[in-house]
């Protein structure tokens, strides 16, 4: 295989799933090729993830985001460090922007992969000589904006990875470019499973407003009056974490939702394998990595159908329950069912690790290295 250089683009290698996703690429691409991340932030000392030592990392600025310091200021009308925080945005934002365009101008690699809609149009712009590559993460959930400014982002790319078949099959009818679905992976498949013999529910993710974790918590608390046992872990941090703790304690929840943060990976998996459902509640998710993680325990998940990329891992019924309408009674039906029904939970569970299996890091590693060894140098 010849080798090449390849640069991938990414806002920061904090949290997060398009992050996780990141740096999991890195250590399957530098294994045959030369690999760096070109990270606008830097919001940590090291990556949250493991990265592996052969991939280069060349942050743009130590300059860190203000978006949640600067909506908590508005939600609290505390004007005069609003102004503040807004003039520390504007100055974020243009470093951003002069750092990126500065970068993809010097970028010598043969390969570029941009991990934002955001980036794209100015990496086309200045790297038309360049095999380009767009990796879309995020789910147009059907907002024609998002759909046009993907489309018009493209100008000058080869290829659009979109991380589901599904949106895959939906923007090879509506680009000019080629689609190509790589399914994400996890690092490993764990040879120790849940016993799911506890009543913990578990939600592991960002804590945005789109994750829908305020349904999450009415229907635990509920679930909860049920069977007093039943609680939720809730792991994770994000924009929306002062609104959920303020929730928790306007309806006195401390006992029924333990909120962890952000945990390791080693202190996530103690946590997952004293959970019997894992659940989400999102309006929209792209792929739902978190789900596959959870599977990998034999975990049987529950959500929302209103999460698009779980309808490519949840089979209805047999590893878990995808719910319609965003009906929160139904959802909580199926989680008191499955805390009911040990041989039912242990039976999903089974099919949730077999599930995992398709997801697994030698799968993805495979195409993702083919798809790379087919690309002109």
């Amino acid at each position: 295989m010849e080798k090449k250089k390849i640069s991938i683009f990414a806002l920061h290698l904090g949290f997060g799933g398009i992050e996780k996703a990141t740096s999991t690429l890195a250590n399957i691409l530098c294994e045959e090729h030369d690999v760096e991340i070109v990270s606008i932030y830097k919001v940590y000392e090291k990556p949250a993830f493991y990265i592996n030592d052969k991939v280069k990392i060349k942050y743009l600025t130590e300059l860190i985001p203000n978006k949640k310091e600067f909506l908590e200021a508005l939600e609290k009308m505390h004007l005069i460090k609003a102004f503040k925080e807004g003039m520390t945005a504007t100055k974020v934002l243009i470093t951003k922007h002069s750092k990126l365009i500065k970068a993809i101008k010097e970028c010598d690699s043969d390969i570029i992969i941009s991990t934002r809609c955001t980036f794209n149009k100015i990496i086309g712009k200045y790297k038309k000589d360049k095999i380009l590559i767009a990796w879309e993460h995020m789910h147009h959930n059907n907002k024609q904006w998002y759909i046009n400014k993907l489309k018009n982002s493209l100008e000058n790319f080869n290829y659009l990875v979109p991380v589901s078949k599904a949106l895959a099959e939906y923007y090879s009818n509506i680009v000019d470019v080629k689609c190509v679905n790589i399914p994400l992976c996890i690092d490993k498949i764990p040879e120790e499973n849940s016993s799911l013999d506890r009543y913990q529910i578990t939600y592991v993710g960002r804590l945005a407003q789109e994750k829908g974790l305020l349904d999450l918590l009415q229907i635990c608390e509920i679930a909860n009056r049920i069977n007093q046992h039943i609680i939720l872990n809730v792991v994770g941090d994000g924009i929306q974490r002062t609104s959920i703790e303020q929730h928790i304690r306007q309806f006195k929840l401390e006992e029924i939702v333990k909120m962890h943060g952000y945990l390791n990976k080693e202190e996530t998996e103690k946590v997952l394998l004293n959970t019997g459902i894992f659940a989400i509640t999102s309006f929209y998710e792209s792929f739902g990595l978190v789900l596959i993680e959870a599977m990998s325990y034999g975990i049987p998940c529950v959500a929302f159908d209103s999460a698009e990329g779980a309808k490519e891992i949840i089979d209805d019924g047999v590893n878990g329950y995808l719910i319609p309408n965003r009906d929160k009674s139904e959802m909580l039906a199926k989680i008191i069912e499955l805390h009911e029904n040990y041989d039912l939970r242990s039976k999903m569970g089974e099919a949730a690790k077999e599930k995992a299996k398709q997801f697994s890091y030698e799968n993805t590693k495979k195409k993702w290295l083919e798809f790379i060894e087919k690309l002109g140098g």
